[in-house]
């Protein structure tokens, strides 16, 4: 990966560094007593090679996280494998970069000769550049013209991996074999960034371990709501959202998604979510049932959901799709959109959420809308009641 590359790049630049050393306290007086001159060196020597020591020893770290690299190394461990382009991967890279950095801090400056010195100025500025400039890793361009996996697989499998006994060469079918895995990877990479999918571009173009989170337990004073889609082949979906008045972060706390399933059905399942929180619902909700002569606000509502007595709009009566999507968006780029790991569902839709010259691609798009529609009616949010008597609410008129 490219982190990996990266420190890779900077602790070899360390080792031949360190290789060069010598001593220069001799060189600068060349009349000061031998005795003086030889134990100078000897002191901080000590500290220097502790420090070069380190040095390698954060150098073979980073490279057991990537098999390419230990192959382009020369080295046969994990010859079979592929690099891992997740985001536990990532984590353990960047795990690692944060304890070296901190780690770092045990050496006294002062005591190492010049070019260890030197080494250690130039390995501490390049760790703390990797830390900073981790938000933007997905900003830049994993396929160009000059390098990406299309090209280095190839590369490595030609010219790095070498074969002298059939444990290279059954290593050498295990990594042909990890290609179409190792390429699943990086579409879903390189989907993070916005690039092309079923359409012009994804819009949701955020990687997921920017917003999705633990659960963990909603303090009462935060109001909460529901935002419904109703589906019949395509699925009914209820998203349960939460509002910290705080820090203004929305949050995707809980879900329901299922197809082919009455209100009365789908009910149960919606009080399990939250049984006080009022609901928004979409505008087709209105149409009346030619049977029954209700619509499906009138249904839902006559089994005990709190639905709202009007559509899902903004404040100022609009209902625009594109308004909606850009201001979800907006918050999940500032910090301020999070999402529970459990609504597994909504995080497979915001995936595959794209455009096509322009337009919203209308498909698997339910757990989307409903979180949509939630967000627009945020000022009806409401908290917990402290003495309920049913498990209907009044509409709060309090904006947030």
């Amino acid at each position: 990966m490219k982190f990996t590359y990266q420190v890779l790049s900077v602790a070899i630049s360390i080792a031949l560094l360190t290789g060069c050393n010598k001593a220069p306290e001799q060189a600068a007086n060349p009349t000061a007593p031998a005795a003086t001159v030889a134990a100078a060196p000897a002191a901080a020597q000590t500290e220097s090679e502790k420090a070069n020591a380190f040095f390698d020893q954060y150098f073979d770290s980073a490279t057991a996280l990537s098999p390419m690299a230990l192959t382009q190394l020369g080295l046969k461990k994990d010859y079979d494998k592929w690099d891992q382009l997740t985001d536990e991967q990532h984590e353990k890279e960047l795990a690692l970069t944060t304890k070296t950095l901190a780690d770092l801090a045990q050496f006294d400056v002062s005591k190492l000769d010049a070019q260890t010195a030197l080494s250690y100025q130039l390995f501490k500025q390049q760790l703390e550049q990797d830390l900073a400039n981790d938000k933007w890793r997905y900003y830049n361009y994993p396929v160009n013209q000059m390098f990406g996996m299309h090209t280095s697989v190839p590369a490595l499998l030609i010219n790095q991996h070498q074969i002298a006994d059939e444990t290279d060469a059954k290593a050498y079918i295990a990594r042909l074999n990890g290609i179409p895995q190792l390429f699943k990877q990086h579409e879903h990479d390189a989907r993070m960034r916005g690039l092309p999918i079923a359409g012009s571009g994804v819009i949701f173009n955020v990687p997921n371990d920017s917003i999705v989170i633990e659960p963990f337990e909603i303090p009462s004073y935060w109001p909460q709501i529901i935002g419904m889609d109703f589906g019949w082949r395509h699925p009914t979906a209820a998203i349960a959202c939460a509002y910290d008045p705080d820090a203004d972060i929305f949050y995707l706390i809980g879900e329901h998604c299922e197809s082919q399933m009455l209100p009365a059905e789908h009910a149960p399942y919606i009080k399990s979510l939250n049984r006080w929180a009022n609901i928004a619902w979409p505008s087709d909700a209105i149409n009346t049932d030619k049977t029954s002569g209700m619509n499906l606000a009138e249904m839902y509502r006559d089994e005990g959901l709190n639905m709202l007595p009007e559509h899902a709009t903004f404040e100022n009566g609009s209902r625009s799709v594109e308004a909606g999507v850009q201001m979800m968006l907006q918050r999940m780029k500032q910090g301020r959109f999070k999402v529970f790991r459990t609504c597994e569902k909504w995080i497979a839709e915001k995936q595959q959420y794209s455009r096509k010259d322009g337009l919203i691609i209308g498909i698997d798009d339910d757990c989307i809308d409903a979180s949509r529609y939630a967000m627009m009616c945020l000022r009806y949010a409401t908290t917990k009641p402290v003495y309920a008597t049913s498990t209907k609410t009044a509409v709060s008129n309090k904006a947030i």
